[in-house]
């Protein structure tokens, strides 16, 4: 075998995971998912009452566990109904008491889009469509410039407010021509290409030496997607379940309204702010008086949750509610909209706040080993907190890693294993089991692969995106959670929060500053020795300087929790309320031949901190191995709510004794799978997972994994022949994953994805 620190293992690619004992999986539910790969099965076969029977084996080292995938069982398990009609709503009727929350769900416009307006701002011909919008410019010759090579350019007519909605579909054609159009282009495109860049069109016509002849550039702008009777939406900022009112359109809805209502909502507008000038009015009205507006400009800073009390105006017992937006073009929505008490009562369930720190390794903490000296508050409520000592990642990288932490899946049977598949909806996450039984569920994400794009908003009534690494503030992530928290209307609530504060780029600071590091480097590759950039880079002083700069970003992350936490436990209806922290995966700094966490599934990546608090908890430290696949258990359990049945893990409070837990890695060229159990460590190939292992390590008598032992003493091929038969068989029937649409990687998404180094690989 070759060293585990060889080149050949330290490929950089994207994809492994650990987690509990890996479940047989149920035949009969691979064969549903291949009949429908969709997961939108008859409904008769989803019901409660019809829930398939799930088979479950004992594995080695744990308890049973259940076989089936959940590949198909989309809606009626999720109907577990603790409060299922606080959020819920009919359109009209129905007797409401002031305790009930429910949604507001309207199916189309009552006062359709004045598209004249909108031709007259954007000079185009703009055609609506129950799903969205048909915008087509045309383009004369003469506003094109000629660029070496064939290639010709201008000014996209598509402005910034309207420009970064997902799977927003371009098209450029002639008369005689269709355009291929081309994504994340950084060369000239090829003969018959058009490409989209920064605020610009490139294209470059079949015949070379040819004149550009007239062409039409066309955009389809959508809503959303049904969902029910209404609509779930993204702007590729904000998502969630939405009544997606653009200018000039009013959106109305009849019901039966008891007194001490108020309406809560989410106003969003998308855009770049001032920078685009697209200024919006958002009003509410009630029974055709207005009672509630703000005029704003577009943009994410600008978007904010309101509170409208229902009481202002004397209405007759069936009253109707009016939503519209005036003013310039841009994509709009009021998202999460919701009707329930203006004075609510705080629930007796408790709050949940899950703080996942992107690439936060388990020994900056003291527990893990740590400085004490580097996360002092965070080491305090590590000791005030149920704390496990051996906790494991699903992954070394971010996608199949929270892929399994909120499916409850390992990352074979969930599918996201490499950046172009996505988590397929018809698995439940956890999210949405917490909002089926009246969870309010909100998200503040630094985006990347954590985002709607990948299906992550699964579940959330409200999912807030930072993206690009330009865009990333701890601060502001913070300040929006505790919005969130602060909008209370009664409901328990579930917050998730991620941040990339100590992924690449490093920054320095309360300001998040990249300079520092870039300086550092180019410092480097300037005086690199004989020219040799790439030794100077990955050499010792190279890399010890961006661990301080890494080491900065977790020193101030601990600085801005300190203040956090206080004013989370403070916001009324909170308490009693929970805090699980982890991360996702660690970063290696070379310690075996890598930097980053893309490579193979050293402890430097796998291990991460883990922690519970809770006023009702006892702190004490567990010893068990534990996984990021638990917390889809353990959580909805904190919530008292059952989980379901087709998880994986155990619910990490009610552990009892130890068990193996595992992982899986896939690139293009290799897929590696890790075994550990008790102290000892497998490598080997999932798909070959009865012959030789790859490696093996004694994680307590070496734990830096120095000593490969794989060839040097009989437990490792006995370790692997003893879960050959389970690893074979989860790898034979795990679903195909559902990849990433084509129209979601567009150029400002994948400018994104390189600037926290991914894309391209």
């Amino acid at each position: 075998m070759a060293s585990m620190g060889s080149p050949a293992r330290s490929e950089p690619t994207s994809g492994s995971s650990l987690s509990t004992s890996p479940n047989t999986a149920l035949k009969e539910i691979a064969r549903m998912w291949k009949k429908d790969p969709s997961g939108d099965l008859d409904r008769k076969q989803l019901t409660p009452d019809a829930r398939p029977r799930i088979p479950t084996v004992p594995v080695r080292g744990s308890t049973a566990i259940p076989i089936a995938l959940s590949q198909a069982l989309r809606s009626g398990l999720l109907a577990l109904a603790v409060g299922l009609g606080a959020i819920s709503s009919p359109a009209c009727g129905g007797k409401q008491t002031a305790k009930a929350w429910r949604r507001i769900e309207i199916e189309a416009p009552s006062t359709p889009l004045d598209t004249a307006a909108w031709e007259v701002a954007l000079g185009c011909d703009v055609t609506a469509a129950d799903t969205g919008l048909h915008l087509r410019w045309h383009l004369k010759p003469d506003v094109w410039n000629a660029l070496p090579g064939g290639v010709f350019s201008t000014d996209r007519p598509l402005p910034a407010q309207l420009s970064g909605v997902p799977q927003t579909r371009l098209e450029l054609r002639s008369e005689k021509h269709t355009f291929s159009r081309v994504v994340g282009a950084k060369e000239k495109p090829q003969p018959g290409n058009f490409h989209s860049e920064g605020k610009k069109l490139y294209i470059r016509l079949h015949d070379e030496g040819a004149e550009i002849p007239p062409l039409t550039f066309s955009a389809f702008l959508p809503r959303g997607r049904r969902e029910g009777p209404g609509w779930r939406v993204s702007n590729g900022s904000v998502s969630g379940p939405a009544v997606p009112v653009l200018p000039g359109e009013r959106w109305s809805v009849a019901m039966n309204l008891p007194p001490g209502m108020a309406l809560r909502f989410f106003a969003t507008a998308s855009g770049q702010g001032e920078a685009d000038k697209a200024t919006v009015t958002f009003r509410v009205a009630l029974n055709g008086e207005t009672i509630w507006e703000q005029e704003r400009v577009a943009g994410l800073h600008a978007d904010a949750w309101h509170t409208v009390p229902l009481d202002s105006v004397l209405r007759t017992q069936l009253s109707t509610i009016e939503l519209s937006v005036d003013g310039d073009p841009a994509w709009t929505a009021f998202v999460a909209p919701a009707l329930g008490p203006g004075a609510p009562t705080p629930s007796q369930r408790p709050s949940i706040v899950l703080f996942l720190a992107d690439t936060f390794r388990a020994d900056n903490l003291a527990a893990y080993g740590g400085d004490p000296e580097l996360t002092p508050y965070l080491n305090r409520l590590a000791e005030e907190a149920v704390l496990f000592e051996r906790a494991w990642a699903p992954s070394c990288w971010t996608l199949p890693s929270q892929g399994s932490m909120f499916t409850g899946a390992l990352p074979p049977q969930h599918g996201a294993l490499e950046q172009g598949y996505v988590l397929p909806h018809s698995l439940h996450t956890f999210v949405e089991v917490l909002a089926r039984n009246g969870y309010r569920t909100g998200g503040v994400t630094d985006s990347g692969f954590v985002s709607a794009r990948y299906n992550f908003d699964q579940g959330f009534e409200w999912y807030l995106e930072h993206k690009g690494a330009h865009n990333w503030s701890l601060e502001t992530t913070l300040l929006r959670a505790l919005e969130f928290l602060r909008a209370n209307d009664g409901r328990p609530a579930f917050l998730y929060v991620q941040t990339y504060r100590t992924h690449s780029p490093y920054r320095v600071g309360p300001q998040e500053s990249q300079a520092e590091a870039l300086e550092f480097l180019q410092v480097l590759a300037a005086q690199a020795p004989q020219g040799d950039v790439e030794a100077a880079i990955h050499s010792r002083e190279a890399i010890q300087g961006l661990k301080r700069f890494y080491l900065d970003g977790v020193s101030d992350l601990d600085t801005k929790l300190a203040r956090w936490w206080p004013q989370v436990r403070e916001v009324a209806g909170f308490s009693p309320g929970y805090l699980v922290f982890t991360s996702d995966h660690g970063e290696a700094f070379y310690e075996h031949q890598n930097r980053g966490h893309r490579g193979s599934m050293w402890e430097e990546l796998l291990r991460v901190p883990l922690f519970i608090l809770g006023e009702d908890l006892t702190a004490r430290r567990q010893t068990q191995a534990a996984s990021l696949v638990d917390l889809s258990r353990t959580l909805v359990s904190l919530a008292g709510i059952p989980p379901l049945p087709q998880w994986q893990g155990e619910d990490l409070l009610a552990l009892d004794g130890d068990r193996p837990v595992h992982g899986f890695y896939r690139t293009k060229k290799r897929y590696e799978w890790v075994a550990i159990e008790g102290a000892r460590k497998l490598f080997g190939d999932p798909q070959q997972s009865g012959r030789a292992p790859l490696g093996a390590f004694d994680l307590g008598a070496d734990p830096g994994e120095k000593t490969d032992l794989a060839h040097e003493l009989a437990w490792p091929l006995e370790m692997a022949h003893r879960f050959s038969p389970e690893i074979q068989l989860l790898m034979r029937e795990a679903p195909p994953g559902m990849r990433l649409a084509e129209d979601a990687l567009t150029d400002d998404v994948l400018e994104m994805l390189r600037s926290i180094g991914y894309a391209g690989d």
